[in-house]
C-alpha cells in the first residue's frame, strides 16, 4: 500500500472518527446544527466556485490578466491542442477553487456562525436536556456529518489524484511513456501510479464520483459541458486512438513485407484491423475539438507506421472519415486471405471501408497485401473506380489488391 493510498485512508479515518467523537461531545442538537452548516458550506462552495474562479483569472499580472498569461503560454500550440489544455486547466482550476471556498466557509461558520447559533440552542434547552444530550444520536449525526465531508471534500481530492494517475500512465503506443524511468519509479514508490485502479481509488470513484462530476463541471468554448472525470476520459480516448498507430508499426511492417507468410499476414491484418476498429469506436465518443486534434496529428500518425500520403493528408476521424469501417475492411481482407472466397457485397464493403478513411490506404498502400483471385479482380476494380478517391489513392488501392503492379500496369 503506497503513501498516497495511506494518506487518503488516513484522512478518511480522521474525518469519520473526529466527527463521531465531536458528535458524542456535542449531543444531538448541536450535531444536527453542524450537519446543516456543512451542507450549507458545500452548496455555498458550489454556487461561488465560478464567481471566485473568474475573479482569480481576471487578476492583473503586469498589465495582463492571469487567463491572458495562461493563453499566451499555449499560443505556440495548434489551436485544437491549446483548446484541450485550456479545458483541462478549467476543470482542474474550478475544482481547486471549490475546495478552497468549501474549507474557507467551514472556517467562517466554525468561528462566527456556529458559536452564535450554539448560544441560541443553549438558551432554548431545558436543564434536563443539557444534562442528557442524547449522545448516541449525537454520534449518529456526527457520523452523517463525516460522510458528508468525505463526499464533499475528500472524494474530489481522491478524484484529482486518480486523474493524475491516469495522465502519467498515458502511452502513445511507443516503448517509452510520458515519464522518464526515474520519475516513474518515484511516483510508483509513493503509490501514485496505480491509485485509480486500487481498492481505495475505486471505492471513492463509485461513492463520490458523481459529486466530483458536478463540482468540477464547466462549459467548454464549443458550448459543451465537461468535468474532470469527463476530460480525463476524453484525453485517454484521444491518446488511445493515436496509440493505435504508435503500437502498430510492427504489424504494418508484417502486412506489407514481401517475405511475410500468408499465415502471419492474415494474423497481422486481423490484429491491425481490430486495433483500428477499436480506435474508431473511441473516436466517435470524442468531441469536435478532440477530433480536430486527431486530424491535426493525422500526418504524424501515417509517418509513425512508415506510411506516406504523397498528397495532402485527409481527415483521420469525423468529416466523413470512419476508422471503424476501415478497421472492419482490414479484418475482412484477412478473412478473404483465409477463405479465398468473397461475395460482391463484401467487396463493396471492403473498398468503401478504405474510401471512408483514405489514411489507411496511405499506411498500407503501395505494397501488395492481397493478390485477389482472378475471378474477383473485376469486382474490386469496379468498386474502386466508383469511389471518390483521388487518382493516386485509387492506384494505391489497386496495387494493394494486386490488380496492377506498383508501376501502374496490369498485374
Amino acid at each position: 500500500m503506497g503513501y498516497v493510498t495511506i494518506g487518503v485512508l488516513g484522512l478518511t479515518a480522521l474525518v469519520l472518527i473526529a466527527s463521531v467523537l465531536f458528535g458524542v461531545i456535542r449531543g444531538a442538537r448541536r450535531s444536527i446544527l453542524r450537519l446543516i452548516l456543512i451542507l450549507v458550506c458545500g452548496v455555498g462552495a458550489f454556487l461561488l466556485r465560478n464567481v471566485v474562479k473568474d475573479l482569480l483569472l481576471n487578476l492583473q499580472i503586469e498589465g495582463e490578466s492571469f487567463s491572458q498569461v495562461l493563453m499566451s503560454t499555449l499560443g505556440e500550440l495548434p489551436e485544437s491542442l491549446a483548446n484541450l489544455f485550456n479545458s483541462l486547466f478549467d476543470v482542474l482550476f474550478v475544482l481547486i477553487v471549490y475546495l478552497l471556498v468549501f474549507y474557507a466557509l467551514r472556517f467562517v461558520t466554525w468561528i462566527l456562525v456556529y458559536p452564535f447559533l450554539k448560544l441560541i440552542i443553549r438558551a432554548t434547552e431545558r436543564k434536563k436536556d443539557i444534562i442528557s444530550k442524547k449522545r448516541g444520536l449525537g454520534a449518529l449525526f456526527g457520523l452523517l456529518q463525516g460522510l458528508l465531508i468525505i463526499i464533499m471534500a475528500v472524494a474530489p481530492i481522491s478524484g484529482m489524484v486518480s486523474s493524475v494517475d491516469r495522465f502519467v500512465q498515458l502511452n502513445f503506443g511507443t516503448e517509452e511513456g510520458l515519464l522518464d524511468e526515474a520519475t516513474e519509479e518515484k511516483l510508483n514508490s509513493i503509490g501514485l501510479i496505480g491509485y485509480h485502479d486500487s481498492t481505495v481509488g475505486s471505492i471513492y470513484d463509485k461513492v463520490g464520483g458523481w459529486y466530483l462530476d458536478i463540482v468540477s463541471s464547466t462549459t467548454r468554448e464549443d458550448g459543451t459541458k465537461t468535468s474532470l472525470p469527463k476530460m480525463t476520459t476524453t484525453i485517454e480516448n484521444t491518446v488511445e486512438v493515436i496509440a493505435v498507430f504508435g503500437s502498430s508499426k510492427d504489424l504494418v511492417e508484417t502486412i506489407t513485407a514481401e517475405e511475410t507468410s500468408e499465415e502471419d499476414r492474415t494474423k497481422a491484418l486481423k490484429d491491425f484491423g481490430a486495433k483500428v476498429k477499436e480506435a474508431g469506436d473511441k473516436a466517435k465518443e470524442l468531441g469536435e475539438n478532440e477530433q480536430t486534434l486527431l486530424n491535426d496529428l493525422a500526418g504524424i500518425a501515417v509517418e509513425i507506421v512508415g506510411g506516406s500520403s504523397g498528397e495532402e493528408t485527409v481527415a483521420l476521424v469525423g468529416e466523413g472519415a470512419d476508422l471503424t469501417a476501415a478497421g472492419q475492411a482490414i479484418i475482412d481482407i484477412g478473412n478473404y486471405y483465409e477463405t479465398e472466397s468473397i461475395e460482391d457485397e463484401k467487396v463493396a464493403e471492403i473498398v468503401q471501408g478504405f474510401a471512408k478513411n483514405p489514411i489507411m490506404i496511405d499506411i498500407l498502400g503501395g505494397q501488395v497485401i492481397e493478390k485477389v483471385a482472378e475471378g474477383d479482380k473485376a469486382k474490386f476494380e469496379e468498386e474502386i473506380n466508383k469511389t471518390n478517391l483521388s487518382a493516386e489513392r485509387k492506384q494505391k488501392l489497386k496495387v494493394m489488391f494486386g490488380l496492377v503492379a506498383a508501376g501502374g500496369e496490369g498485374a
